[in-house]
């Protein structure tokens, strides 16, 4: 083997046709071609990718241009770096398909065990691309962060927005900024109600007589509850009754997950297609309204004897076109209502786990009664 000052000699010369010198070529990072850039770029460390996409026009539209960039990317922030976490937004692709805030409780510390924690005594944002989706998952301390976030970028395209709220005074800031998310679709929000909440009384639905604003493409709301605070709850039902209202012409999906939120039922349009519930005692007199055009009905969580027996006796006069029935758990009486004959042109049926044994052998004698079924799926919600 040649020494390696000769080997680099050797290499010269032989690239030389006029046998002088060639001066050594600086390769740099721009310098390289988009696709090996883009392998480099896929290397960078998500909080590090802001500053690198920063340097100049060429790194920001590959940045902003490419999703293979930023999959499964995650980055943290101090509680007090806003301007850190707000540059690296403002260099991710602007075709964001959904947006997720989580409105984390300022008293926890640190909670995201796939990120190494820098200052155990520090608190952090953190942003995450979700593996596998255009998706960007945003963990903010400060809802006023949490507002500035959505009025920057709630026009890039983002279709699909889910906020979880850790603490319901944060509600009016969030739902007063989204009149800038003029493409929004669907809209997700879950609360849960922590102690320092108790005994706190909302007041500003008293003040508003309406919605804050309409959104224009809204055609799905989910909302969902979890807490032990009820009674304190029941004034935010109140308020949501608006988001319901003001978007009853387009709304087409609702998703009452919880049954704290069932009271909103009632509200709900007539031209739903698509519809979430939670059994409750009551909820099919608040149902019968809404079945005429409804095509797909979903039922989660676990049935009161009294409310499996309302059921039972709609569904065995459903007026409406019902294609496609949910049923996360379901008791006897209901399994043999699906028989009856008023679906008979149900063609899709979930069942997840049975609250009696006889009702898987009642499953076997309602199905002659459903003669357009084409795929019937158990255990599976």
């Amino acid at each position: 083997m040649l020494p390696h000052k000769r080997a680099c000699n050797d290499a010269v010369t032989l690239g030389n046709s006029t046998g002088q010198l060639d001066l050594p070529v600086n390769v740099t990072l721009t310098s390289l071609a988009d696709l090996p850039l883009l392998k480099v770029l896929s290397y960078v460390p998500g909080t590090d990718l802001g500053a690198v996409a920063r340097v100049c026009t060429r790194l920001y539209a590959l940045t902003r241009g490419h999703w293979s960039v930023w999959r499964g990317k995650q980055a943290c922030f101090s509680f007090k770096d806003h301007e850190g976490l707000l540059a690296l937004l403002r260099v991710t692709p602007p075709s964001w398909e959904s947006l997720e805030v989580c409105m984390a409780d300022p008293k926890l510390r640190w909670d995201h065990k796939d990120i190494p924690d820098p200052d155990p005594k520090e608190n952090y944002n953190v942003a995450k691309v979700i593996e596998g989706g255009r998706t960007l998952s945003l963990s903010l301390l400060s809802e006023t962060l949490a507002v500035t976030v959505i009025q920057e970028f709630g026009q890039r395209r983002i279709k699909n927005l889910s906020i979880e709220l850790h603490d319901v005074r944060r509600r009016d800031l969030f739902f007063s900024s989204l009149h800038q998310a003029t493409s929004l679709e669907t809209i997700n929000v879950k609360w849960s109600w922590p102690p320092s909440c108790e005994g706190w009384e909302p007041q500003s639905y008293r003040a508003s007589s309406r919605w804050p604003q309409v959104l224009p493409r809204l055609h799905s709301v989910t909302l969902d509850y979890r807490g032990n605070h009820h009674a304190e709850f029941k004034h935010e039902c109140r308020w949501l009754r608006l988001l319901i209202e003001a978007h009853c012409e387009q709304l087409r999906r609702v998703s009452l997950r919880s049954p704290e939120v069932m009271s909103l039922l009632e509200f709900c349009p007539s031209g739903l297609e698509r519809l979430t519930v939670t059994p409750v005692e009551g909820m099919a007199e608040k149902l019968e309204p809404l079945l005429q055009g409804l095509r797909e009905l979903e039922f989660i969580g676990r049935f009161s004897s009294k409310a499996g027996k309302e059921l039972a006796v709609l569904l065995r006069a459903w007026p409406g076109p019902l294609v496609s029935l949910g049923l996360e758990h379901f008791p006897e009486e209901v399994v043999r209502a699906l028989g009856s004959g008023a679906l008979a042109g149900l063609k899709h049926l979930r069942l997840g786990d049975p609250l009696e044994v006889v009702a898987e052998r009642a499953l076997s004698t309602a199905l002659p009664g459903l003669p357009s079924l084409t795929r019937l799926v158990l255990s599976a919600l």
